[in-house]
This record gives structure tokens, C-alpha cells and sequence, in this order.
């Protein structure tokens, strides 16, 4: 939930909540920890499983439950403006990347879970067996594999827009944007007790 906090001239300065906070910066983390795994397959080139294939399953399964709870969470919950500083085509943008990084992710997870469950091999949760969908059909693993593969750079491209939008934020703008996903002061706080 979006939180506000009034300062000595009435003004409200809004951050997000501590647990928007930890949704993110978890979730940045757990994706960065798969795309380091992902990469990391890319050097195998035979048909045996790659090494670390059931923790990326379970960090992949992890990652896309977050994301739906995030969600749905999100949608209940006010969202915090876009700053002045952006132009409309610049908001429209913002929209588009969130909005992409959602999809994008929560459908690599499912995209993923296909991948293992119709390769005929359970999913786990780290150790917790997870329903069988559709089972073991040949060619299919191929399919959902190429899918996999090309949804694994979209997101990479989407979070390069991403992340150097919260840089621009921080050190071009200079806006709060980026600084009320942290708990790091806020800059119209500080130029307003001036």
C-alpha cells in the first residue's frame, strides 16, 4: 500500500509501503539469481539437464507465485502518481514497462513449469511435488524450450528499460521515483524543511 507522510507544511510525500518495498527488491533479486542460471545453461550444449536445473525450476516456480500475490495485492491497493517531471509519452512508457514486466514474468513461470511438466519431469517447490498438468508429450518440451529462451531476453530488454528509467530518476530528473522504493530520505522532504 502506497503510505503518505505529512511534513511540517502540510505537504504530503508519498513512498511506497515497506512491503511494496520487499515484494520488489526480493523479486529484483530472485529474477537476477535465475538470469546469472539462465545464462550459466547457455554453456551446456548436450541433452543432459544442466547443473542447478531443480533449484531454477523451484526459484522459477517461487518467482511467478510472488508475482501473482504482487499482483493481486497491487490491484487492491492505491498506486503512487508519476511525477511531474515526465512527459505524457514518458508516463505512457512507465505504464507499458510495469505493465510488460508483469506478463512478461509471471509468463516465463508458467512457460517454464510446461517446459519441465510435459518434459515428463515432476515440478518441485524445493522439494514439495507440485501437480502434474499435462505430462510427458513428445516435441512439446522443444516448443515451450524456444518460448522459454525468447521470453528470457524480452525480459532482460524490458528490465534494461527499466532500470535505466530508476537511474535517469535518480541522477537526470531527480525526482523521488526511485527513492521511494528504498528507505532512503526523500528529496522533496529534505527541500521542503529548508
Amino acid at each position: 500500500m502506497a503510505t503518505t507522510r505529512r511534513i511540517s507544511e502540510g505537504a504530503p510525500i508519498e513512498r511506497w509501503s515497506p512491503l511494496h518495498q520487499i515484494f520488489h527488491w526480493a523479486i529484483a533479486a530472485l529474477i537476477a539469481t535465475q538470469i546469472v542460471i539462465g545464462l550459466f545453461f547457455l554453456e551446456f550444449k548436450d541433452d543432459q539437464p544442466p547443473p542447478l536445473l531443480p533449484f531454477h525450476v523451484s526459484l522459477g516456480v517461487l518467482i511467478g507465485l510472488l508475482m501473482v500475490v504482487r499482483l493481486l495485492w497491487r490491484l487492491g491497493h492505491e498506486r503512487l502518481p508519476l511525477p511531474d517531471t515526465l512527459t505524457p509519452g514518458l508516463k505512457r512508457l512507465a505504464r507499458a514497462t510495469h505493465a510488460g514486466l508483469y506478463a512478461l514474468v509471471i509468463a516465463q513461470a508458467v512457460v517454464g513449469y510446461f517446459l519441465e511438466d510435459t518434459f515428463g519431469t515432476q515440478v518441485h517447490l524445493f522439494g514439495l511435488p507440485l501437480p502434474v498438468i499435462v505430462g510427458e508429450v513428445k516435441g512439446w518440451p522443444k516448443f515451450f524450450g524456444v518460448i522459454h529462451f525468447w521470453l528470457a531476453w524480452a525480459i532482460l530488454a524490458t528490465l534494461a528499460i527499466h532500470i535505466a528509467a530508476a537511474l535517469a530518476h535518480e541522477f537526470w530528473f531527480r525526482d523521488d521515483v526511485l527513492r521511494r522504493m528504498t528507505p532512503l530520505p526523500l528529496r522533496q522532504s529534505k527541500a521542503r524543511r529548508r
